[in-house]
Order: C-alpha cells, then sequence, then structure tokens
C-alpha cells in the first residue's frame, strides 16, 4: 500500500534568502542570546582560559629573573668647580659653553662609555651554566654555581666550548665534539698544547661535574648590545638629575656595569675639562710673548715721541676719546684671541662663532666712529692719543692674559668637572621580571578574551540550523513540535551504555515517564496532540519518525511518543527499523532478536517477534539479527504485509527509521506511511542537508508531513528556548 497523498504542501526546495523579518529575528542578538552562547561554550572558555592561565604562570615560575639597578648623576650646567674659571653661555668668555643634559645623556650610553666598561670587565665572555631544559636550573642551585673567566681564547674553534668544573679548584675545557681541549687551575693562567687556545678562570663556584658553556662575542656587537639596554633619563624637567638603569639576570654583575659606566663617564667628563683647560692655557701662553713685545714697542713708541716733543696737554675731549678707544680696542682685542680659540673647534656657521663675529662687526664700526673724531684734533694731540692708546691696550690686554693663564694652571691642577654621582648602583634583592602575580592576572584576562572570542566564532562559523521558523519559511513544511534539550535524557542514554557493556538487560527509563513534568516531555505531548489532529479520518495511522544524520535523537523521540500516545486508550506498535544500529529493545530490557529482520526474511511472523510491554503500554517489534544489506530485504514483498498485518491490529504503527542520508532503507520504509515526520536536530543540521533529504523524499514519492525540531537549548544559544521554556514552565504538583 503505497501512500499517493498529494504533495502540494511541499513545494520544490530552493535556498532563498530569508524574508527581511525572519533574518533580523534571527540575526537579532540580546543580552540574552549573548549570555546563552557563552553559557554554550563554558567549558571551551573555562578550557581555553585554564590553559591560557597555567602557561603564564609557567612562565612566572619558570623563567630566569630579570633584576634592574640604577645609577643616579648629577650634572651642573652652570660651571663645573669653584677653582676653574666658570664658563658662561655668551661670547664674552673663553670657554665653550657646557653641552645642555640631553647631549650628556647621549654621551653616557656612547661607544666611548661603554667599551672601556666591557673590555674592563670582561663582558664579551660569557660562561653560561649548563641547566636542564624547560624546567631550567630552578632545583639546582644556580645561586651557588658560578664562574668568572677574564681571558679567552679559542682560535681554533667557532663554536662555543664548553667548561667542566673539576676537584680542588680545577676544570677541564672540551671542543664541541667532546675532545678535552686543556685542563687547569683557578687563579692561573692555561694554555693548551698548540698555544691556539688560552683561559683565565678567576673564580669557580661549582660541584665537581657542573659544566658551563663558553662564548666570547664580538667586542663591537658586545658593545652595541650593552648600549641597547642602557637607559639614561632625566627625572623631571631641567633638573640635571639623570637616572641610568639596566636590567640583567645577574644582580651583582649588571651593579657593577652600571658602576662602572657611572666611573667612566666621571672620568670622561674631567679629563674633557682638564683637557679644555690644557688647550687654552697652551693658546694663551703663545699669545703672551707677542702681547709683551707689542707693549713694549707702544712704550717705546710713546716716550720717544715725548722727549721729541715735551709733554703734550691732552684736552678733556681728547681724554674722553682715549679713554673710550681704548676700551674698544682691548674689547676687539680679546674677541679676536677669542675667534681664535673658537676656529679650532667650529666653523662661522656655529651659534656662539656668528655672534662672536657680529659683535666684532659692531665694535669696529664704533672704533671707526671715534677715528674719525680723533682725526679733527689738532696733530700732536692726535699721535699722542694714539700713542697713549695703544699703550693702555697692550697693557690692559696683557694683564688679562697673564691673570688668565694663572687660572688656566689653577684649574688643570684641580679640575673635577661638572659631574657628580649622588647614588651609586646597589645589587637589587628582587627580580622586576617576571612579576607573577600580575603575568597570571594577564594570563586570566587574555585567557577569557580568547575564550569569549573563540565563543563567538564557533557561533559565526556554525552553519547549523538554529532558528525552527527558517524550516516552514524554507521548505514550506509545517512545523509539528518543538523538543527542548533534556540533560536527563542524555544522562539516562549514559546509564544504558554502561549497563549494554557490562551486559546487564535492564530497561532503560523513559522520561515521559518518569519526569511527567519535565519540558521535552510537555512538548512531546503537544506532539502528540498534533499527530492526533492529523491521524482523523483514519482507522489505523502509520508514522515514521526518522533524522537526516546520526544523533537526531530520533529513538527518544520515538518511544517518548509512543508511549504518550498509548496513554491515550490507543493501541500503540512500535517497530525499530533501524536494521543496522537501532536500539528501541534497551527501553523495555530485552534482546534484539527475534525481530522485524526474521519477520523479512520470512522465519518469523508478527506474533511471534511482538513484546507487550504492560508498563509502558506499548508493543515492540525489535530489529532482529542486525544485517550489513537490509535494503534487499526491505524491497522484497514480505515489508508491505508486515506493515497491513500490523495496521489490522494497532491503531497507531510507528516505526523508528534511519536517518535518510546515511543510507536509503529509510526512504523505502517510508512510503508505506500515512505520516512521515523529519527530525532536526539543533544547531547541528545544515539547510544543505534537509534540502537534500526532503528533495529525495520528494523525488520517491514520500510525503514529508511535518518537522520536529529537536534539542532546542542543548547549545544553550538558541533564542527560541527562552520562549518555549516559558510555555511548558506551567508544571503538575
Amino acid at each position: 500500500m503505497y501512500n499517493n497523498a498529494p504533495l502540494q504542501t511541499v513545494r520544490q526546495v530552493e535556498l532563498q534568502p530569508l524574508n527581511p523579518a525572519a533574518t533580523s529575528e534571527a540575526a537579532g542578538m540580546d543580552l540574552l542570546e549573548i549570555l546563552a552562547i557563552l553559557l554554550d561554550a563554558k567549558w571551551w572558555i573555562i578550557s581555553i582560559t585554564a590553559s591560557v592561565v597555567f602557561l603564564c604562570a609557567l612562565y612566572a615560575f619558570l623563567a630566569t629573573p630579570v633584576y634592574q639597578a640604577n645609577v643616579i648623576i648629577q650634572i651642573q650646567t652652570n660651571g663645573a668647580d669653584s677653582r676653574s674659571p666658570s664658563p658662561n653661555t655668551t661670547p664674552d668668555g673663553l670657554f665653550v659653553t657646557t653641552a645642555p643634559t640631553e647631549a650628556e645623556i647621549n654621551v653616557m650610553t656612547s661607544r666611548a662609555i661603554v667599551m672601556p666598561v666591557v673590555r674592563k670587565l670582561h663582558l664579551s665572555i660569557a660562561a653560561e651554566r649548563d641547566c636542564a631544559p624547560v624546567i631550567g636550573c630552578l632545583f639546582t642551585g644556580e645561586e651557588l654555581i658560578s664562574a668568572t673567566v677574564t681571558r679567552f681564547e679559542a682560535q681554533d674553534y667557532k663554536q662555543p666550548l664548553t667548561l667542566r668544573a673539576g676537584a680542588n679548584q680545577t676544570y677541564a675545557l672540551y671542543a664541541p665534539d667532546g675532545e678535552r681541549v686543556l685542563t687547569g687551575t683557578v687563579g692561573k693562567l692555561a694554555v693548551s698544547d698548540n698555544g691556539q687556545t688560552e683561559i683565565y678562570v678567576q673564580a669557580l663556584s661549582a660541584p665537581v661535574g657542573a659544566s658551563f658553556t663558553l662564548t666570547k662575542s664580538p667586542l663591537l656587537l658586545k658593545v652595541a648590545h650593552l648600549r641597547a639596554n642602557l637607559t639614561a633619563t632625566q627625572l623631571g624637567e631641567e633638573t640635571g638629575i639623570v637616572e641610568i638603569t639596566l636590567e640583567g639576570a645577574d644582580p651583582v654583575r649588571i651593579k657593577q656595569v652600571l658602576n662602572a659606566v657611572a666611573d667612566q663617564y666621571l672620568k670622561l667628563n674631567i679629563a674633557a675639562k682638564s683637557a679644555q683647560a690644557r688647550e687654552s692655557l697652551v693658546f694663551i701662553t703663545k699669545q703672551l710673548p707677542d702681547l709683551k713685545a707689542k707693549l713694549n714697542a707702544a712704550e717705546t713708541a710713546l716716550s720717544d715721541y715725548r722727549v721729541e716733543y715735551g709733554a703734550v696737554d691732552v684736552g678733556l675731549q681728547a681724554g674722553s676719546l682715549l679713554h673710550r678707544s681704548a676700551q674698544l680696542q682691548e674689547q676687539l682685542s680679546q674677541l679676536n684671541l677669542k675667534e681664535a680659540e673658537l676656529a679650532q673647534r667650529y666653523d662661522p656657521h656655529y651659534r656662539t662663532y656668528a655672534a662672536l663675529l657680529e659683535q666684532k662687526k659692531h665694535i669696529k664700526s664704533e672704533l671707526s666712529a671715534l677715528e674719525a673724531r680723533i682725526n679733527h684734533l689738532p696733530m700732536q694731540q692726535q699721535e699722542n692719543t694714539q700713542l697713549q692708546r695703544a699703550v693702555m691696550v697692550y697693557d690692559a690686554l696683557y694683564t688679562a692674559m697673564l691673570r688668565k693663564a694663572q687660572d688656566l694652571r689653577v684649574a688643570q691642577a684641580g679640575t673635577l668637572g661638572n659631574v657628580r654621582i649622588v647614588d651609586h648602583a646597589v645589587a637589587p634583592i628582587r627580580p622586576v621580571k617576571p612579576k607573577k602575580q600580575l603575568t597570571i592576572a594577564i594570563g586570566l584576562m587574555m585567557g577569557l578574551v580568547l575564550g569569549v572570542s573563540t565563543a563567538f566564532v564557533r557561533r559565526m562559523l556554525s552553519v547549523g540550523i538554529r532558528n525552527p521558523n527558517m524550516l516552514e519559511h524554507t521548505f514550506g513544511v509545517p512545523l509539528y513540535a518543538v523538543i527542548p534539550h533534556s540533560k536527563a535524557q542524555t544522562a539516562i542514554a549514559r546509564q544504558g551504555k554502561r549497563n549494554q557493556k557490562a551486559g546487564t538487560a535492564e530497561r532503560m527509563a523513559l522520561l515521559a515517564r518518569t519526569k511527567k513534568d519535565h519540558l521535552a516531555a510537555e512538548a512531546m505531548r503537544g506532539l502528540r496532540t498534533s499527530v492526533y489532529f492529523a491521524m482523523r479520518g483514519t482507522e489505523t495511522a502509520v508514522l515514521t519518525i526518522a533524522g537526516t544524520s546520526p544523533g537526531s535523537g530520533k529513538s527518544f523521540v520515538s518511544v517518548n511518543l509512543a508511549h504518550l500516545i498509548a496513554q491515550s486508550d490507543r493501541r500503540v506498535l512500535l517497530v525499530d527499523a533501524d536494521l543496522r544500529k537501532g536500539h528501541l529493545n534497551d527501553y523495555f530490557g530485552i534482546g534484539r532478536t527475534p525481530g522485524l529482520s526474521e519477520v523479512l526474511s520470512g522465519q518469523a511472523h508478527l506474533a511471534d517477534v511482538v513484546t507487550e510491554d504492560s508498563p509502558l503500554g506499548v508493543s515492540l517489534v525489535p530489529t532482529g539479527s542486525l544485517i550489513p544489506n537490509p535494503s534487499e530485504l526491505l524491497l522484497g514483498h514480505n515489508l508491505e504485509k508486515f506493515i497491513v498485518d500490523a495496521s489490522s491490529q494497532y491503531d497507531v504503527v510507528l516505526l523508528d527509521l534511519p536517518p535518510y542520508l546515511a543510507v536509503s532503507d529509510g526512504i523505502i520504509v517510508a512510503r508505506y506511511a500515512k505520516l512521515n515526520f523529519l527530525l532536526v536536530h539543533d544547531g547541528e543540521n545544515t539547510r544543505e542537508e534537509i534540502a537534500h533529504v526532503v528533495s529525495r523524499l520528494q523525488q520517491n514519492g514520500v510525503h514529508l508531513t511535518g518537522f520536529i525540531y529537536n534539542h532546542v537549548g542543548r547549545h544553550g544559544s538558541s533564542y527560541m528556548y527562552r520562549s518555549y521554556r516559558a510555555r511548558y514552565q506551567y508544571s503538575y504538583e
């Protein structure tokens, strides 16, 4: 008896875009929906967060601790020493202006400072303790094991060598291939037999057998590395207080390096100031004889003029011109000396140099005006004035140069520089990195962010249907029921599997019988009502329930629906037509055989395989013997005869079919049914899968009665779960 019901309710399946209303409803995401997504992925979030926190904690406790030390230096920008001449910022003085603090910061980390420190402390030679991988030297007492090597030359080897501690302060040096290069004693220079390898171990604190990896980096490479790690910053604005910091794994070593850097900078600063005073003294010493000769010549000329012409009365006007002219000449002479000194260091475009030239130009202009006024005096007064002016100028300049030379000698002998070390570096006690609590807190935040992001990415990448309304809109097939996910049924199924493995044939609990007020049970009561109205007008209803793929919950729905229909005073026959993996017999606590496969093969009749179950009120035909290719049996005439016989004896015949996409068995059986329901798993089955099943049913003349949307809320993110939960909240007392 084939079902030739019209198919006008099932229109041709085409995957078309949803209408705006459905799209907006499906796309809308409120706070409860976001919470549902997070609850769905709670184990992902917890596991990802725990993993990230574990990795961060592992890093915090196993990473090499990093220490930080600092040294404070004060730069006095307006003078180096009370006993030396004070430089100033105008071109009137004899010294170059002091460099600003920003420039001094660059000097502190320059090669001129760092390279002598690297050489002095032998920083290019590294003796690193050999530790176990991953855990490092955490449990080996690393702080008690160290080696200090101040000389290491290995011309024959390009790779690091191994230093192994021996007894009584002895050691051995091994090549990369394990060959022993030399042996030595701490505190003595050791040389290999060929003379190509030399090593001087200054100190060795290690048990016998402890090994170190010896490497020697190029000098410039180590200098560049140290310069990159040194940090110099000014504390405050224009304070002249500079802090130099350095980080490293060895607190004693970084203290030594910082103090060496500070001492080298102080030494260089003092040397620069002393060299400046020395250069100025040399320049002035060379100028003194010439100035002395010019002064003697001017005095002689003035004396000869007075002997020849006698004393000439100088008027008030001529005296004023003489005094001002002498002052300008003295200033011009000092500026000439200053220019000669600056010319050795800077070009004329330098700011101080340019200001000096501009001042010289102004003085020369004023001198020219005075010369014009002096030229209007009587001839004898002009000559007398010029001679007296020369004597006054050279005398003042010579006296000033003598005084400067004396000051420079004092400055050269007692220069202290303009730098003072306020605080020397001390070995830090606590590491600054890694900060365990902060690292774990950051790991917790990163884990939560990564876990939540993963939850939303999984939701976006999920292609399964999550809105049951899409089924009716897309395929034109009615939606008969929406069944929430049951955690209780999951526990029941797990217990059944454990019993099966244990070999016990206990009855599997039925949700609709043990938990009558459960939301899933109430939803299936609604499905029973819909089926009841769909069966009106027929004496016997043959209906099938199948899914698109395994795991849709068809057996759960079939046995519970059969039980609920039987409670309405109808004789129900439940047939397990999944001849490959059916397990409805577990709910009845019986074996598989005899069953449907024996009936189809002609080995038994309906009465021989039916099991009457009074607690459930349902009669069962189990699968029988599982066979690899049941399609041949289903295509025979015995299937139709079986359904006709069952329909004549029962009010409802409910067949549990295998998944449509997995095998073709279900389509063969569904052709004999009046009602065919397709189970859709929330979030698991895609539109393409359902469209393929619907098309196959249409092609084989099978009328699809409606959809049953199952496992709503299993993923927590189904927005429909909220409304259905509220709908079925009215429960028994």
